[in-house]
């Protein structure tokens, strides 16, 4: 009796190990599953809030995520994004280039009837923080909201704490990130020539 005793003592043991880890093991795959989708879901939101920013789509303060879904959805195009505003019409279009490190993603807005940027936003880089980072900062890309584009497109030129002429066509680069400064700025060429052409028919 008492090897038995022993015996149903191990298998009750594996039993409760083995279903104490499928349970351990469910909430884990439960809990990590639902903040995935949360993440995926803030992700996605803060990306559409960029693009509305950007066309300069006014969005209510604290509007949820069915709210953000539907402007952004509005604005959608085969070529990008188009919006309607009292100024006129907006198109914009997502972009990515080399930086110094990496990929810079982001979103730009150009109102077509006087040629004025609308906004600029980063949504993804890998430039060093502090430095080449700072081409996400709130100082560098409020520069670019109503700069009026010229012939030769929008300077992103090395000097200053900020360029605050909207009519001038140039906005300051980032002290001590020549080299993201100078790839943001090729990058920012490269888009307005495409964004505009796209508007007047010249586009390439």
């Amino acid at each position: 009796m008492a090897g038995a005793d022993r015996r149903d003592s191990g298998v009750y043991a594996v039993v409760f190990t083995f279903l104490l880890t499928f349970a351990i093991v469910t909430v884990v795959s439960a809990t990590y599953a639902a903040t995935r989708t949360l993440e995926e879901r803030n992700e996605t939101r803060l990306r559409q809030m960029a693009v509305l920013r950007a066309l300069g789509v006014p969005v209510p303060a604290g509007a949820g995520y069915g709210e953000v879904a539907r402007a952004y959805d509005a604005i959608r195009a085969d070529d990008g994004y188009r919006f309607h505003g009292a100024a006129g019409e907006v198109v914009g279009r997502t972009f990515r280039g080399p930086g110094v490190w990496g990929e810079i993603h982001g979103v730009l807005g150009v109102q077509t009837n006087d040629l004025r940027i609308t906004g600029v936003e980063i949504l993804r880089h890998s430039e060093t923080p502090g430095l080449g980072g700072r081409i996400a900062s709130q100082w560098f890309l409020e520069q670019f909201r109503g700069e009026r584009i010229h012939a030769g497109g929008i300077t992103v030129a090395i000097r200053g704490p900020g360029n605050r002429d909207p009519e001038d066509g140039t906005v300051d680069g980032i002290a001590g990130a020549t080299g993201t400064t100078r790839a943001f700025d090729r990058i920012l060429q490269r888009e307005l020539s495409g964004l505009i052409g796209s508007v007047t028919g010249e586009e390439g």
